[in-house]
């Protein structure tokens, strides 16, 4: 849905750091519409936008599960007692995190399956080695 790389760029940084109020702004703003002319982010809407954010396609391994989890703290209340918060944790299976990177056409071309040897420089001479 997005015309080219640096407006993806844009669009994950805009969800990324910017409240839903201030997108809005930033898409009415005349130096964005002047350099997205006729694209429909020019249009200024937060709605349109996005559900340009909503087409992306999402597989179905990649459900978010939500826990709560409950943190004890070293630091004492009034009563004496350890201090205690419940925090939400979102996170995805990491099983199915790795079968969808796999089997993402897109992931193809950045993945190898076989060990390969690295040089910090071009002669050849300096070899990295690391864990992969």
């Amino acid at each position: 849905p997005f015309a080219s790389k640096e407006e993806w760029e844009m669009a994950v940084w805009l969800i990324q750091n910017v409240g839903h109020n201030k997108i809005e702004e930033f898409l009415k703003l005349a130096m964005v519409c002047a350099a997205h002319h006729e694209n429909s982010q020019c249009a200024g809407s937060k709605y349109k936008f996005l559900q340009q954010i909503d087409s992306l396609p999402v597989t179905d391994g990649m459900k978010w599960t939500y826990k709560e989890v409950k943190v004890v703290s070293n630091l004492l209340d009034e009563d004496g007692k350890a201090m205690t918060e419940k925090l939400e944790l979102w996170h995805h299976n990491p099983v199915e995190c790795i079968r969808e990177l796999i089997g993402n056409p897109a992931s193809e071309e950045h993945m190898s399956y076989a060990p390969e040897q690295v040089y910090a420089d071009d002669e050849g001479l300096v070899r990295i080695f690391d864990k992969m």
